[in-house]
């Protein structure tokens, strides 16, 4: 089959507002519109055909999201909105019952958020769907996911900083490809470099709804920025007055013994070479990722067509 060169015009998902962004690339997928979605109440014509709430009986929501890229804040958000009790995990996939059959869901797996998203919709069709991920920098992601690991056993400065190297030599970063490739491939969503410009154009989200080619019709994706999280609220609270955003806890505050520990890893910028070595031997998802985020900029490295598109 051949490569195709398209137009593909995506009516980006606004609270408030409905743009227009036009993209050119080479694909062999389908095309496909992103539907307008505006949840502003003065907006009569296009509001009263949109969801009114996610808060309507048998509506279930999940956070399916990578570890350290605010889970916690988002889990506490529609948990303690609802709320909600936390029962038996199943399969990687934390479920919490809600008040009214409704119900929430935290998992790092896309895979298993899906199945369990399937369940729920089956036994409760006449509920909504909303699921929230998060992305995050590079340059805070890599030491925040190290001292996820090493909390267990706190050591000097000087000895943490030399494990977070051989940390970032070694480690393979795994945890990456659970959740968010899964997700964009379902939404069709793109490239986290596109997601990157709506979220710019958006000021710091999207807001995606299934296409018809999705097992998930009806749900809708959230797609937030952590860089501006002090917009969650407003961004929720557009949603579904019903959400009100809540912080996670911060790691000094959980560890206030070990501020010293944590400040040096956290100001710790990788070298160049950290950043190639990475680059160079993780997948495309990885170089996107770095590339949404201008992280290869001044390391001298030419991003390639084939990273930019995937």
């Amino acid at each position: 089959m051949g490569v195709r060169k398209i137009t593909k015009i995506y009516v980006v998902a606004a609270i408030g507002l409905t743009g227009l962004v036009v993209h050119q690339f080479s694909t062999t997928s389908k095309d496909y519109v992103r539907l307008p979605r505006t949840l502003m109440s003065t907006d009569k014509t296009i509001a009263d055909s949109m969801i009114k709430s996610y808060s309507t009986p048998g509506s279930i929501t999940a956070v399916i999201n990578t570890a350290k890229m605010g889970t916690g804040g988002l889990v506490k958000t529609f948990v303690e909105s609802w709320t909600c009790k936390q029962t038996k995990k199943i399969n990687k996939v934390w479920p919490y019952a809600c008040a009214r059959e409704r119900a929430s869901i935290r998992t790092h797996s896309s895979e298993s958020g899906v199945d369990y998203l399937l369940r729920h919709r089956k036994e409760h069709p006449e509920g909504q769907c909303l699921i929230a991920t998060a992305i995050r920098s590079p340059a805070a992601w890599f030491g925040s996911m190290y001292l996820e690991g090493a909390k267990q056993h706190w050591d000097t400065s000087e000895v943490m900083l030399q494990n977070y190297r051989e940390f970032l030599a070694t480690d393979d970063f795994h945890m990456l490809y659970m959740a968010l490739p899964g997700l964009l491939d379902e939404f069709n969503a793109g490239t986290l470099t596109q997601q990157a410009k709506i979220m710019d154009y958006n000021g710091g989200y999207s807001l995606t709804p299934a296409p018809p080619t999705s097992v998930l019709p009806g749900c809708d994706l959230i797609f937030l920025r952590m860089e501006q999280s002090d917009r969650w609220p407003e961004f929720f609270e557009m949603l579904d007055p019903e959400f009100r955003s809540i912080v996670g806890i911060s790691r000094v505050d959980q560890n206030k013994a070990n501020v010293e520990q944590i400040n040096a890893i956290a100001s710790y910028e990788l070298t160049s070479e950290e950043k190639m070595h990475i680059y160079n031997t993780g997948n495309k998802f990885i170089q996107d990722w770095f590339d949404s985020y201008g992280y290869m900029d001044d390391s001298g490295i030419i991003i390639s067509e084939t990273a930019e598109i995937m």
